[in-house]
């Protein structure tokens, strides 16, 4: 039996969730996200498959041409997946999608994409899970791999050794470039910056003015980000709090301009894998009027000196897009994981 629920009675799948496919997936989740439409086949009292699909959304491509999305997605086998994906996509065509991504469940901010390759290594903290088997049976009807980013994996002192050099190196490509006066005014014009730009620890007994800060930065450092989807202030901190017990004050830095906040990195231990003490991190965002100032290299630089003297030996930084700026932060690294979003074409799809 094939179930197709709509976003007025998401309350009708309280009796299916959390359990069988739907482990972990709760009503206070499903509502949260809102989708448009929930599918789910039912045999025998079980569920072997479901997904859900966003329709309208103001998720844009590469090219601004808007996206239908489809989530939510489990399945048990291929059968029952084709099932669901197949009806998704024809709700999808029927209300006018000329294509649709996935899997993410509603919008960038919240789970989105599949594992496609992997190192072997164990998997960390906030990172997509695993799923067999799931990619293809979307490439065989006819989603393409199409958005792809990576995590990466590096001693931490590798880093500051890398760091070093980099900076060495700049020093003297200046000395050679500059006459004497220019360094003068050189000198003068960094000094100046550093004496403006402050980085500083959050206290987690003001977490909520700190969230207030990273969500203002957030805003505007991601919107040209590919399918960005505008999101409400308290919505966002609902999602950050939810990092709090693993939050270490140290790992999360803001940087201020004039006590202005322009960029953040945020960083938290793997608690997955506290053998290696390694730190995750998971988001460097910086205002796009100061993006050519060297900020976010300065955060990057100021939590590795951290993280080593919090006896951390290893840096995880996740799930960046294929192309983005921030990945020459970590170009030397070694790849641990590879993710995809797909994409499926719908204006020429029979039904």
């Amino acid at each position: 039996m094939l179930k197709i629920i709509n976003k007025d009675a998401l309350d009708e799948l309280a009796e299916v969730l959390g359990k069988g496919i739907y482990e972990g997936y709760t009503l206070e989740r499903i509502q949260r996200e809102a989708p448009d439409f929930h599918f789910y086949l039912k045999e025998n009292h079980e569920v072997l498959a479901c997904c859900s699909i966003w329709i309208h959304t103001n998720m844009i491509d590469e090219k601004g041409v808007r996206a239908g999305a489809i989530g939510h997605f489990e399945a048990c086998n291929e059968d029952s997946a084709k099932i669901v994906l197949m009806e998704a996509c024809n709700k999808l065509k029927e209300v006018g999608e000329a294509y649709v991504i996935g899997p993410i469940d509603g919008s960038t901010w919240n789970s989105y994409r599949l594992v496609t390759h992997s190192d072997g290594s164990m998997p960390f903290l906030m990172e997509p899970k695993y799923k067999r088997g799931y990619s293809q049976w979307l490439e065989n009807i006819g989603f393409k791999p199409t958005y792809q980013y990576f995590s990466t994996k590096e001693t931490i002192e590798r880093v500051v050794e890398e760091t070093t050099k980099a900076n060495q190196n700049e020093i003297n490509q200046s000395k050679l470039e500059q006459s004497e006066l220019e360094l003068n005014e050189l000198d003068q014009s960094i000094n100046e910056k550093q004496r403006l730009l402050e980085i500083k620890t959050i206290k987690l007994t003001q977490l909520e003015e700190a969230l207030d800060k990273i969500y203002e930065i957030s805003i505007q450092s991601f919107k040209s980000n590919l399918f960005y989807k505008p999101i409400e202030r308290e919505a966002f901190k609902a999602m950050y709090r939810g990092y709090q017990q693993f939050l270490v004050e140290e790992l999360v830095l803001i940087a201020e301009k004039a006590g202005r906040p322009v960029g953040f990195i945020f960083a938290v231990p793997n608690y997955f894998d506290q053998t290696r003490r390694s730190v995750i991190i998971k988001t460097i965002a910086v205002l796009p009027e100061y993006q050519q100032e060297g900020i976010g290299k300065k955060l990057y630089q100021e939590i590795t000196n951290k993280a080593l003297n919090l006896g951390f030996t290893e840096f995880i930084t996740a799930l960046i897009y294929k192309g983005n700026h921030s990945q020459k932060l970590c170009e030397s690294a070694k790849m641990m994981r590879e993710y995809t979003l797909f994409r499926k074409e719908l204006n020429n799809e029979l039904s």
